[in-house]
């Protein structure tokens, strides 16, 4: 059977393994695994309150940039087609009840001419 030039890479690698172990002791001497535990526990509170405070400074901002804003635009004059839609609405609703009153009154003229002319 023709093995292709292809070697055993077993004999390469025995090193790696003692390396491997030697790490891990090295390592687990140096870092404690419950180190990351207690840091978080340690550090908790700071970053709450970073966070908390951070946040409703954010809000404050906002709400003084949108106050600002609403302010700037109360003392804008009215865009023209708000005004125009306004202005025309108002006509006709003006003008639609006082058409209705003058139907009415025309109405009320013709019936009583018709009674007249009897």
């Amino acid at each position: 059977m023709d093995s292709g030039n292809l070697r055993d890479p077993r004999s390469q690698t025995d090193g790696v393994r003692r390396e491997i172990a030697g790490h891990r002791r090295l390592t687990g001497e140096r870092y404690d695994p419950t180190e990351v535990d207690r840091s978080h526990d340690r550090h908790r509170g700071d970053a709450v309150a970073f966070g908390g405070g951070t946040r409703d400074d954010v809000r404050a901002q906002k709400r003084d940039q949108y106050a600002q804003i609403l302010r700037e635009q109360a003392m804008l004059p009215r865009p023209y087609p708000q005004i125009a839609a306004a202005e025309i609405g108002g006509l006709l609703t003006k003008f639609s009840q006082s058409g209705a009153l003058t139907r009415a009154g025309v109405s009320g003229i013709v019936e009583n001419f018709g009674a007249t002319l009897r």
